[in-house]
């Protein structure tokens, strides 16, 4: 997927997940935009949990797909930060 799936899920402040009326009692915290986060951030979107706030922190704002590396290394792309 191109890096600007991950666009909708940048913040500048925290938000409940569809839920506006439920109160926070977990806050998951995930580190880094790597594939298993994107996984969760779907899988949470498709199926929120009552009371449960997703945090991801990462210092990146676009992450290039891991599985273009091998074109990456034989120069067919390149990224433009």
């Amino acid at each position: 997927p191109p890096a600007s799936w991950l666009r909708p899920f940048r913040s500048a402040a925290p938000k409940p997940a569809m839920r506006p009326n439920e109160p926070v009692v977990r806050d998951l915290v995930l580190v880094g935009g790597g594939h298993s986060h994107v996984h969760v951030l779907k899988m949470f979107g498709m199926r929120p949990e009552p009371g449960v706030q997703l945090t991801l922190v990462t210092r990146d704002v676009d992450t290039p797909y891991s599985g273009m590396l091998p074109g990456y290394c034989a120069l067919c792309y390149r990224w433009v930060c």
